[in-house]
């Protein structure tokens, strides 16, 4: 039997702008499959930089299991989702193309430009990223800050290859399309964080120290990102990682950063988008591959991140 939970969230952090999602889907379900690790495809995509696209893994058309109940699912199609989530480097140099090309401008602490609308917003300037100084110490993360008519990273170079936070899923969609990407559906993602397996987390059913960058995770980052791919079998000083990509060779499909995707959240008149795959800042449920959570797409907090996807 499925169960559902209806978390209500609201917590006051320094790093927000604004309230948090006040619903969250909670699911429980058990069982497991078989876990088969496939080939990665390294490739490169005629628009933007190739440190802009950096490395893809191919998810095969096929079926998968979907949500609580590991629901069969078929996606008709091969698609390619970035190995990695977007990173400060990626998308500072993104920031500095688009303002010189006019796409965005910088209006105080955001950035924001034209989005052409869609089912559910109307066409007009909105807000893609949150501006601001990461300077306190308390936290180990990246934020983009414009300074001296650029675009710095604080609290300095060392969060480069770390994934962008404070982005709004306006700001998610603006990056991808400016290289003629696209955001991944929820269920591109699931396909990707979990294929035919039906595990929890990318790797299996269950999570420690080691496997995943979340609230209590014990590594040398705690209280903030780690960079991209860390978790991958690497011993950083005393600290041990796991190799835990997904099933096609993506990392970061459980932690780091919360994750925009392109899908709509239910209902019957929907406007918030669904991010997945849990963050620094949330517990080992939050990070489970059919866990859901939803915002208004012009919200960007210090653990919301994303990647991109294409149709091969």
């Amino acid at each position: 039997m499925n169960h559902h939970l209806v978390v209500c969230c609201v917590l006051a952090c320094v790093w927000c702008q604004s309230a948090l999602p006040q619903t969250m889907t909670v699911h429980t379900k058990n069982g497991q499959q078989p876990f088969v690790i496939s080939e990665i495809d390294s490739i490169t995509f005629s628009s933007g930089s190739a440190n802009q696209v950096g490395e893809w893994v191919t998810v095969p058309a096929g079926e998968y299991t979907y949500g609580e109940g590991d629901t069969v699912r078929t996606l008709d199609y091969d698609f390619s989702i970035m190995k990695y989530e977007v990173t400060n480097a990626q998308y500072l140099q993104y920031l500095q193309e688009a303002l010189a090309s006019g796409e965005v401008t910088v209006s105080g602490s955001t950035v924001r430009g034209q989005y052409p609308g869609d089912a559910k917003w109307i066409a007009g300037i909105r807000d893609f990223y949150i501006l601001g100084s990461n300077n306190s110490g308390l936290n180990k993360f990246g934020q983009i800050n414009y300074v001296d008519n650029k675009f710095v990273l604080t609290p300095d170079n060392s969060y480069t290859n770390h994934p962008v936070v404070y982005v709004t899923w306006f700001g998610a969609w603006a990056y991808a399309n400016h290289y003629n990407l696209r955001l991944p559906t929820e269920e591109e993602w699931e396909k990707a964080a979990r294929g035919t397996t039906a595990y929890d987390y990318p790797w299996g059913n269950s999570i420690t120290q080691g496997d995943a960058n979340y609230s209590g995770s014990g590594d040398p980052y705690t209280d903030g990102t780690t960079p991209v791919g860390y978790y991958n079998g690497t011993a950083y000083g005393t600290f041990q990682t796991n190799n835990r990509p997904g099933p096609y060779g993506a990392y970061d499909l459980a932690g780091n950063a919360w994750e925009w995707t392109d899908s709509f959240f239910g209902g019957t008149s929907p406007t918030g988008r669904v991010l997945r795959g849990g963050s620094w800042y949330y517990g080992t449920t939050y990070l489970r591959t059919w866990y859901r959570i939803s915002n208004g797409p012009a919200y960007g907090f210090s653990f919301y991140g994303f990647r991109c996807a294409r149709t091969n």
